[in-house]
């Protein structure tokens, strides 16, 4: 696995057999949805602007909520992902931009 954390470069991240297993994407039903609707933001990014549907779920352990930001006009939906912990530590995942050159800043693809 490729990664980046912090100003640090990228690098692989070595993980020992049976120490790092990631779960199976899950689906979640358009209720569940629904009922985590905030409303709509308008988010920018350099000279992008996306109209976004804001979603906020609350951890089921308590730890924090996340926020999603998704938006039917960007390839794979999500246009901002947020998680604030109990201690308001923010940690955040946004689109900075798109097009037929994108790259992946980890060169994972």
């Amino acid at each position: 696995m490729r990664g980046k954390i912090g100003p640090n470069p990228v690098q692989e991240i070595q993980y020992a057999e049976g120490e790092a297993n990631f779960p199976p994407p899950q689906a979640m039903e358009d209720t569940a949805i629904k009922k985590a609707m905030v409303g709509t933001v308008e988010l920018n990014s350099g000279t992008l602007r996306w109209s976004t549907n804001h979603a906020r779920f609350t951890a089921h352990d308590g730890s924090g909520q996340f926020n999603v930001y998704f938006s039917t006009s960007v390839p794979g939906g999500v246009v901002k992902y947020e998680f604030v912990n109990k201690d308001s530590d923010r940690y955040t995942i946004q689109l900075v931009g798109n097009g037929s050159s994108a790259v992946s800043e980890l060169g994972s693809y």
